[in-house]
């Protein structure tokens, strides 16, 4: 393996592990939670590329279901997780403009929240009333969590670049 591999590698478990951390300590309401993980799911995507961004997405759930007791069996939730990774790939190509920024973050955030609402209905046994009563509680999470992954991730990104943290 070359330096390059071995240094992405260390990033992505680094990555993976700040993640899995701020996963299973989230505040929990309920069914629902206010988590950040994530933040470290954006950053693995955006300096380490979208294959990487999946995998340290795959690995937080993995290590969720083995560690948490909120945890269920990989299930379309972990695809909800993975998408984290490619979409910080998405903020790396759309070069730091705010508006895209905050629109792909957004964008994001409802898909997520879509998947979760499926995979809330599948392995519910279609109890749509069930997702439906529980949707306006995950929009609620949605809109208070948003600023917040928008702003965090955004500045440690530039934080980054003053310090020249060089992933490449």
């Amino acid at each position: 393996m070359r330096n390059k591999d071995i240094r992405n590698i260390v990033f992505a478990a680094l990555f993976a592990a700040i993640a899995s951390i701020l996963k299973m300590y989230a505040l929990h309401f309920g069914d629902f939670r206010i988590s950040l993980f994530a933040i470290p799911l954006l950053l693995a995507g955006y300096y380490l590329g979208p294959w990487y961004g999946l995998a340290v997405g795959f690995i937080t759930d993995t290590v969720y279901i083995l560690m948490s007791p909120f945890g269920s069996i990989w299930s379309i939730y972990t695809i909800s997780t993975m998408i984290w990774g490619v979409s910080g790939y998405i903020l790396r190509i759309a070069k730091l403009n705010w508006w895209k920024f905050a629109l792909i973050i957004l964008l994001t955030s409802l898909l997520e929240t879509s998947i979760n609402s499926i995979a809330m209905l599948v392995e519910g046994g279609n109890d749509w009333i069930y997702v439906a009563s529980g949707l306006p509680r995950r929009l609620i999470i949605l809109v208070l969590r948003f600023p917040i992954l928008v702003l965090a991730t955004r500045e440690i990104i530039v934080r980054f670049k003053q310090i020249q943290l060089d992933f490449n």
